[in-house]
């Protein structure tokens, strides 16, 4: 079997920064495990595997029910060329995600807003992660991923978290969102650390803004938010609340076309 595979950044115009993925359109449907051994191969945060039109998130650990920046870049594979400018795509955990594709060539694409609740986090996890003041706190049940709201942007993108200390910190979660108040480019920044259950630093993060947009959104008062991911490759991503959906927009770049041979 032979499976044509992508590799694309997203979240960024620009080759090699944003977030990478490996996107498989798959000729047939191929067992989990085959599965499981594509994406550690890859070894990216996320490789997205399309039959049709469903569509599944593998870390190099685990799968993932729903992924920002891999649905970009599936998205980007499957717009390639003028004819198609929308489409759905049904994930692994049964989330219809709708996407359409604008005549400037950014693609946006709805997700279900996700509640928070009011939550606690070990200093031991603090540490690790070098956070020395915290001002909010809140979990994402279903994901299920916390929330850590601090004072400065620059604190933000200095972190360097100790990643064997901050696993050992914390058990039953999936990540952690560290997140700072811009007010000057960006409305937000943000960072996700994630090694319960990918890799160590996801580097732009479509998912999480499920729960974080929305969280800015009632602090600012505000629907459409502009964001920015400050980790090393860094990205940046549009997003508006609508009802009960997320609606983020960005731009995705094909820097490798293959088969994957089997």
């Amino acid at each position: 079997m032979q499976i044509r595979t992508f590799i694309v950044d997203s979240f960024t115009r620009e080759p090699f920064r944003g977030n990478p993925a490996a996107v498989c359109l798959l000729p047939e449907t191929i067992d989990d495990d085959t599965i499981g051994l594509i994406a550690r191969e890859f070894g990216l945060s996320e490789t997205a595997f399309v039959l049709g039109n469903r569509i599944r998130f593998f870390s190099p650990k685990m799968e993932i029910p729903l992924c920002g920046h891999a649905t970009l870049a599936a998205a980007k594979v499957l717009f390639d060329g003028p004819e198609v400018t929308s489409l759905s795509l049904t994930t692994g955990s049964g989330v219809t995600i709708p996407i359409t594709k604008s005549e400037s060539g950014g693609i946006a694409f709805g997700f279900p807003i996700e509640e928070l609740q009011d939550a606690t986090i070990a200093e031991e996890a603090l540490d690790a992660i070098g956070i020395s003041e915290i001002r909010t706190v809140k979990r994402a049940e279903k994901t299920p991923v916390i929330l850590v709201e601090i004072g400065e942007c620059g604190e933000l993108c200095r972190l360097t978290p100790e990643f064997g200390r901050l696993e050992k910190a914390c058990v039953g979660i999936n990540g952690i969102v560290v997140t700072a108040h811009d007010g000057d480019r960006y409305d937000y920044q943000l960072r996700y650390f994630w090694p319960w259950s990918g890799t160590n630093e996801d580097p732009v993060t479509g998912g999480v803004q499920r729960f974080v947009a929305p969280f800015w959104a009632e602090k600012l008062g505000k629907t459409k938010l502009h964001s920015y991911q400050c980790s090393p490759r860094g990205g940046e991503m549009e997003i508006q609340l609508r009802e009960n959906q997320v609606v983020i927009s960005g731009e995705a770049t094909i820097v490798l076309k293959g088969n994957l041979k089997l």
